[in-house]
């Protein structure tokens, strides 16, 4: 009986131990992330390991949000704002993504909800992506970020992401 209480508090502390592994190994990444506060890097990697999901994992958040504030929630670049620089739908939006978990989860939810889903994607990540940063000029032929998506995912597996196969993934 012992042994068996010792497996499962060793499976259980090594469960714990891996996950306070990713999310330190995480946060240590993005503070060393070039041009970001280390208070605001350590938040957002927070932010983004509470709303991640098996499609938008921390990893990919966290590139996104870099590439587009930094880390920085309180960031507005014309209509966009937030930490992962999100459009807002209601006025009071750009206040309540300052949260850094608000922000993380209104940009996760903009590129999974809509982007991913929207018909003209397919479910492409990499196009998804360029919709996120261009909105419809991908679709017009007018984006001139065309390296962004590249840019983002080499940012997100240098933090540890490992696509899976498929076109989600961020395969062309």
């Amino acid at each position: 009986m012992k042994a068996r209480i010792v497996v499962v508090f060793l499976a259980l502390h090594q469960t714990s131990s891996s996950a306070d592994t990713r999310a330190d190994k995480l946060e240590a990444l993005a503070r060393s992330m070039p041009d970001v506060r280390p208070t605001q890097a350590t938040e957002a990697a927070r932010a983004a390991l509470i709303v991640e999901t098996a499609e938008l994992p921390a990893e990919l958040l966290l590139a996104i949000a870099w590439g587009e504030s930094r880390f920085d929630p309180t960031v507005v670049t014309g209509k966009a704002c937030g930490p992962m620089q999100t459009i807002p739908s209601r006025p009071d939006d750009c206040a309540r993504w300052r949260d850094p978990v608000e922000g993380f989860r209104a940009g996760r939810d903009e590129l999974a909800d809509e982007l991913m889903h929207d018909h003209r994607v397919h479910g492409d990540l990499r196009l998804a992506l360029l919709a996120y940063a261009c909105g419809n000029s991908v679709f017009d032929g007018t984006c001139k970020k065309l390296g962004w998506p590249s840019v983002i995912i080499e940012r997100a597996k240098g933090l540890g992401w490992r696509p899976r196969s498929g076109r989600t993934a961020g395969s062309s």
